[in-house]
């Protein structure tokens, strides 16, 4: 499955200009704020994301893109940790 973030879908010269205000290093709050006012970003939110703003963490919902761990590769079990006293150091 192909996934694609908020940023990726916006218009090239759009992502561009967002780097470009990134690497001078501007306030976040501010950038988040420019990007939110656009109409460009209006009509990819509304039409992907249910029309909420882009926040400081924008979360993932559940049953949406959420990615789970695949059952044909389980994550591996970790036994506990030895106590400091028994640990053996070189």
């Amino acid at each position: 499955m192909l996934r694609k973030g908020i940023i990726a879908r916006l218009p090239r010269p759009l992502r561009h200009e967002l780097n470009r205000r990134l690497a001078d290093n501007l306030d976040g709050g501010a950038i988040l704020n420019w990007l939110n006012a656009l109409p460009e970003v209006k009509a990819v939110l509304a039409r992907d994301f249910g029309g909420e703003p882009i926040g400081k963490q924008t979360r993932v919902k559940p049953g949406k893109t959420n990615r789970t761990p695949s059952p044909r590769f389980p994550r591996p079990k970790v036994g506990p940790f030895p106590a400091p006293s028994d640990a053996k150091y070189l």
